[in-house]
């Protein structure tokens, strides 16, 4: 790793950190005023990269869920 890239940490590990101390954080790009859920390192689209973290209120609309089977490993 570069020495200028060591003790960062990216934008996952930062949404885990938020997570252990209980708070649900989503990005948000400043110059578009636009929210997006999982966490990267610019906007998806623009590769705009004024990014924040915000607190999601808890107010929203799920558009879509997905919920996947597995079959169990053979023995």
């Amino acid at each position: 790793m570069p020495e200028n890239l060591k003790g960062l940490v990216g934008p996952e590990q930062q949404f885990k950190n938020y997570l252990s101390e209980g708070k649900f954080m989503i990005q948000r790009c400043k110059s578009l005023d636009k929210f997006f859920f999982h966490p990267r390192v610019a906007f998806p689209g623009t590769g705009e990269r004024d990014l924040e973290w915000v607190e999601a209120s808890g107010i929203g609309t799920v558009h879509s869920t997905c919920l996947l089977y597995t079959s169990p490993s053979p023995r």
